[in-house]
């Protein structure tokens, strides 16, 4: 059976990346995958089918305990900001350390500007 940890921003609010991962984690579900979504959404309270974390070293601690348990992880964010890009490292470096493939959604339009607007380490993004 297929493992998968979602991350990302999960309504409410409804926006696009969080409606995104809901209807993501729904369709996963419905084709018998085993879908968890971690909600990291910034201050909002639990939500009915997200779990959350607090802080830096909730996200960490979450993420080795569900790819030590066999779960392919799935990062949906902006790809717009410096947390954006953190947080795709830690996911990517966290999957490396347990043998697990990963896969990051990047959902912005500004991305592209933003990569090209920083130094060396940006512009190779």
């Amino acid at each position: 059976m297929m493992k998968v940890l979602l991350i990302g921003d999960y309504p409410p609010p409804y926006g696009g990346i969080s409606v995104h991962v809901q209807q993501l984690a729904a369709f996963l579900r419905k084709h018998g995958a085993e879908c968890i979504v971690l909600d990291i959404e910034p201050g909002t309270d639990s939500k009915p089918g997200a779990i959350r974390v607090s802080g830096p070293l909730g996200f960490l601690w979450t993420l080795i305990r569900f790819s030590w348990r066999g779960y392919v992880s799935h990062i949906h964010t902006n790809g717009h900001n410096f947390k954006s890009w953190l947080a795709i490292a830690v996911t990517a470096w966290v999957g490396f350390l347990f043998g697990r493939r990963n896969i990051a959604t990047l959902h912005s339009g500004l991305m592209p500007d933003y990569a090209a607007g920083g130094g060396f380490g940006r512009r190779g993004l």
